[in-house]
């Protein structure tokens, strides 16, 4: 995405759009953008430059958003499916999200520091905080886990693995840290830990909702399954399989629906299978609904979260994220009709992209930025790919109110894709 392009050090734009994001004011950061693109400077550029302004000082407090650092995560992330002329375009309709979520008063905005220390009783130290709803203890703890290779690794395994023992909203603190992890990762961990500051201290209130995560560890004990072991699974989800894994995601109860993808596990389901039947399943949900639907979107959003700490992960605990995605799913509890999406090909992706990009900041761009760049994953990063997230997308888009506000300035710069 134009390594050798220009970088925004001491750049007018750059200036202006840290000053947009920090003000709440997103047409000035859209325009500071524009102003990026005509200086030529790489998407991966713009994003970096909103990335410490929006880190530093977004109010990452439980009740508000963080539709900023979804977009910009997501905007990037989409950016490698547009052909070069287009890249940009997702990335700067995330700069209007950064600069709209709430800020924090000059006096509060998190300041780095880093605690020191043997990497274990870091880790603990860190646990410890979430649970306690010790946040400025969390960022400073986890900054300093921060460092290069395993240590890094391990930090994502604990911070993942205690995002997802709280169902609150629906599991939106895993989706966050999911993708703070992929944006901090994307910019090369330069300022990882301002990147990353404002999920941890969403994830550091404490554990606020746990019934979905007790219910997994009572119904785990009771059958008695080897949770190493299961990591080894290798049989797909089939026929019989596939039907008890479907009954379970929409089984009246959390245990029954628990108890069902255990002992699919138990049977010797391969993890990966397990997330793409609940993927699918989730994707059939959003195609299906007859109005835009939040919840529906969520769940597959999740889904799809989990599938991908299962490719980060390798500790035994890489399973409980897409345990807890099961439940999710369950706990929306419809029953789908079977829509089946089409295969959709490369030009479909960037076709879709760019309808998502139509949106502004006040209509559904964040969701749509989200589920756009999920159900592209789920049809291109795996073996086993689920392409009706596509279908999904264009019934989402096809749904959704539109924000046209700031889109003839865009469209000039970035034509459709069919004009070229």
């Amino acid at each position: 995405m134009g390594a050798h392009m220009a970088t925004p050090a001491a750049s007018p734009w750059s200036a202006t759009l840290s000053d947009a994001i920090r003000s709440r004011d997103p047409d000035a950061a859209l325009h500071a953008g524009l102003a990026a693109v005509d200086a030529k400077v790489a998407p991966l550029e713009i994003a970096r430059a909103a990335a410490l302004p929006y880190g530093e000082s977004v109010d990452a407090s439980g009740g508000s958003s963080l539709r900023g650092l979804v977009g910009l995560s997501s905007g990037l992330r989409l950016a490698h499916h547009l052909a070069p002329r287009l890249q940009a375009l997702p990335v700067l309709r995330a700069l209007a999200l950064a600069a709209a979520d709430p800020k924090l008063p000059h006096s509060e905005r998190r300041k780095r520091v880093k605690v020191s220390g043997e990497i274990s009783h870091l880790t603990r130290s860190f646990e410890y905080a979430v649970r306690a709803g010790a946040f400025p203890d969390a960022v400073s703890i986890f900054s300093g886990l921060l460092t290069e290779g395993k240590e890094r690794v391990m930090a994502g395994d604990i911070l993942f693995r205690v995002a997802s023992e709280d169902s609150v909203n629906g599991g939106q603190k895993l989706v966050y840290a999911v993708k703070a992890w992929q944006f901090a990762s994307a910019l090369g961990w330069r300022a990882g830990d301002v990147v990353m500051g404002p999920v941890i201290a969403r994830v550091a209130t404490g554990i606020q909702d746990a019934a979905a995560y007790k219910t997994l560890m009572a119904v785990w004990g009771r059958e008695k399954v080897d949770i190493a072991a299961i990591g080894g699974n290798a049989g797909g989800a089939e026929g019989a399989d596939r039907d008890a894994i479907l009954a379970a995601l929409r089984s009246p109860s959390a245990e029954e629906c628990a108890k069902g993808v255990i002992l699919a596990l138990k049977r010797g389901v391969a993890l990966d299978a397990l997330a793409s039947v609940a993927v699918r399943e989730a994707a059939l949900r959003v195609a299906a609904a007859g109005t835009y639907d939040l919840a529906a979107i969520g769940g597959f959003v999740y889904a799809d979260a989990a599938r991908w700490v299962l490719r980060f992960s390798r500790t035994e605990t890489r399973v409980l994220p897409l345990l807890q995605a099961c439940l999710v799913l369950r706990s929306q509890a419809p029953k789908p009709t079977e829509v089946r999406a089409p295969p959709m090909g490369a030009g479909d992706i960037e076709t879709l992209v760019y309808q998502v990009c139509r949106d502004g900041p006040a209509g559904n761009l964040g969701h749509n930025m989200i589920l756009a760049d999920a159900a592209i994953d789920e049809a291109t990063a795996y073996p086993s790919t689920v392409k009706e997230g596509l279908g999904a997308l264009a019934r989402a888009v096809a749904l959704s109110p539109r924000d046209e506000k700031g889109w003839p300035a865009l469209e000039k710069q970035f034509p459709p894709p069919t004009s070229s």
